[in-house]
């Protein structure tokens, strides 16, 4: 949860605000998102992981579910004040576009935050995970 919140620190949440789950899985950050009362549009490209995300947040009515790829998000330009992709990157073709979609959805003045893999040699994450890349070195 050390990862959640700082990602939640570091964009600023507001309450009432609405934030975009990209790759959402199971609901680990829209679960800390609703939580601190904003409302969340939760994407993913599983129809099976949202079903388990619906059962799971049962009667909450602060959360869309939207089917999604990371090359053409179901949302809107500019109809999100935040965007989270929480271990996404990884998984995803072409990272630099997913990355640009995201943008695309984005408030101006609105945040995205990034939270993955850092570059590692763990090659069965490839087999077993279907990962896609190695994780990231993001040295600035």
């Amino acid at each position: 949860m050390a990862v959640r919140d700082k990602a939640f620190e570091i964009a600023g949440i507001v309450r009432g605000q609405v934030a975009a789950d990209i790759g959402a899985g199971t609901g680990f950050v829209t679960e800390g998102l609703i939580s601190h009362g904003l409302r969340v549009i939760a994407v993913d490209e599983s129809e099976a992981m949202l079903s388990h995300m619906k059962n799971r947040f049962i009667g909450f009515d602060s959360i869309e579910y939207q089917i999604g790829e990371s090359k053409t998000l179901p949302l809107d330009d500019a109809s999100v004040d935040y965007v989270f992709a929480n271990m996404y990157l990884h998984h995803v073709e072409s990272p630099g576009l997913a990355i640009k979609e995201m943008a695309r959805i984005l408030k101006s003045g609105g945040k995205l935050v990034l939270t993955d893999l850092d570059e590692h040699q763990f090659d069965f994450l490839i087999t077993d995970h279907h990962d896609r890349w190695m994780g990231f070195n993001l040295s600035i």
